[in-house]
């Protein structure tokens, strides 16, 4: 599988992370 790469805000910080697409939000946060 290919990695997705996701750039977002989360408490006013801007993040950028790469993650598969079978993962949560909640997994991607705990790493």
């Amino acid at each position: 599988m290919a990695a997705i790469a996701v750039s977002t805000t989360i408490n006013g910080d801007n993040v950028e992370y790469l993650c598969h697409p079978d993962e949560t939000l909640l997994d991607v946060l705990r790493d």
